[in-house]
């Protein structure tokens, strides 16, 4: 763990290069910027909860509506190949949180920050699950609905998060804007 974080950490203290990595596609509606993740690494006296902080964009020229965020996981990495993979939104990422929905429409050209706190540990859908040391793939999701179609995946950020400790659990995540 401690040889696979070494390699990772210049990668995970830029959040930027997470984003670079979001899928580039010829109808994307929005954009997540990410401009901060607590705690960094998680130690056993961290905060149990995970915040994220950035902006979502809408880049269409369309309003999109019923906006939400939610965080999924995969199992930790293993390997450089397994980091690489992630990093680039590879990896499957099965465990998912509930969406958190951000109120209001978000017309062509807005752009409104947001605050995603979820637990690190907890029940199901309500927390990232996490219950030993590693480093996790994680993926930021955004769904929406614009008047092109019904609700749908609009961006997504990936991004690894080393955990070296697990601190006690906390109550249910929530996102804000």
């Amino acid at each position: 763990l401690v040889a696979v974080l070494g390699l990772l950490l210049p990668g995970i203290a830029g959040i930027a290069a997470a984003q670079s990595a979001q899928p580039q596609w010829p109808n994307v509606l929005a954009r997540l910027e990410l401009s901060g993740l607590s705690p960094r690494v998680v130690t056993g006296t961290s905060a149990p909860v995970l915040r994220i902080t950035g902006r979502v964009v809408n880049v269409g020229d369309r309003p999109i509506t019923t906006l939400g965020v939610r965080l999924q996981r995969d199992e930790p990495v293993i390997s450089d190949a397994a980091a690489a993979r992630a990093l680039k939104g590879l990896s499957e990422s099965p465990h998912v949180t509930r969406f958190q929905p951000l109120p209001g429409e978000l017309a062509a050209g807005q752009s409104r920050p947001f605050q995603l706190e979820v637990p690190l540990r907890g029940a199901e859908l309500t927390s990232l699950h996490i219950s030993e040391p590693g480093v996790y793939p994680m993926v930021i999701t955004l769904d929406g609905e614009s008047d092109a179609g019904g609700l749908t995946r609009l961006a997504s950020a990936p991004l690894l998060v080393p955990v070296l400790g697990i601190p006690p659990a906390t109550q249910i995540g929530r996102a804000h804007v």
